[in-house]
């Protein structure tokens, strides 16, 4: 990864998501660009007023971007139609491997909620977006050195796997691989006891999980949990400094498509969240 992109406003979640970039992109030794988009809607003003407000803007943007950083970074001004747009041309232009964006300041502290402008880009990123916390930093690690993964086997999971365990072995973290199986009601007819069947599910998920990590060719650790697959995932991310999810399973090759389980989590996770975009690699 050469490039890591931080959007920056004027709120304390989007400090929290240009903290989590500097150590991120300090982690993979990725050059740091913050990017500023002025939203350019209809303005009952003149040219001349309009050019002053988004210079205005930017400076304080820049100075807010001094502010949380101490290592060297590129600060660019994009006047756009909106932010989700301006966000996906400049990730698109400079070729960016992540995008992180800050939480909805609507949300709890220490825990991930996505406004309305994060899910628009999310959904349209052409790179991972991880999304921080609200609160990010209130006690957290300071650096990235556990990395969950969710996995169910799927093209979308090994892609997400393969993403989460090359951040591993850059960052020298431990990678831990997440399945969950659904609390399951079995029909009398299949001879079989809910405990017996919830066994079987738990056995296949178990089997799973090591046939992936004999691939990878690191050590990594299993996590095997029954219930809802956002709130399992919710819960483990509690122990974990990055938690790497995959796309939905259709929608535009390369880019993320949020799931419903992706939204849930991010609803409820107390660590960043990764979401990697679909690929045909």
């Amino acid at each position: 990864m050469e490039i890591v992109i931080a959007g920056v406003e004027d709120s304390r979640e989007s400090r929290d998501a240009l903290r989590f970039a500097r150590q991120f992109s300090d982690a993979e030794g990725a050059a740091l660009h913050v990017v500023s988009v002025f939203a350019d809607t209809i303005f009952v003003a003149s040219l001349e007023e309009i050019e002053v407000s988004r210079e205005s803007y930017f400076r304080h943007m820049q100075e807010v971007a001094d502010e949380e950083l101490e290592q060297p970074f590129e600060f660019h001004r994009v006047i756009s139609t909106s932010v989700p747009a301006g966000l996906t041309s400049a990730a698109e232009e400079m070729g960016a491997g992540a995008v992180v964006i800050g939480s909805s300041h609507r949300g709890p502290i220490g825990r991930v909620l996505m406004g309305d402008e994060g899910a628009q880009f999310a959904t349209a990123s052409p790179c991972s977006v991880i999304v921080t916390p609200r609160g990010w930093g209130r006690g957290a690690s300071d650096s990235i050195g556990r990395i969950g993964v969710a996995y169910n086997g799927t093209a979308e999971g090994k892609t997400a796997l393969d993403y989460a365990a090359g951040l591993a072995k850059e960052l020298g973290a431990s990678l831990t691989l997440i399945g969950v199986v659904p609390h399951i009601i079995t029909p009398g007819r299949i001879g079989l006891t809910d405990q017996g069947y919830q066994g079987i599910l738990h056995d296949d998920m178990t089997k799973l999980l090591d046939e992936a990590v004999e691939g990878l060719g690191i050590d990594a650790g299993k996590l095997v949990a029954t219930g809802y697959a956002a709130d399992e995932l919710a819960a483990a991310s509690a122990d974990l400094d990055l938690l790497v999810l995959g796309s939905r399973s259709y929608g535009p090759v390369r880019r993320v498509i949020l799931g419903g389980t992706s939204v849930r989590v991010m609803r409820s996770s107390a660590c960043p969240v990764a979401v990697v975009p679909k690929s045909s690699e």
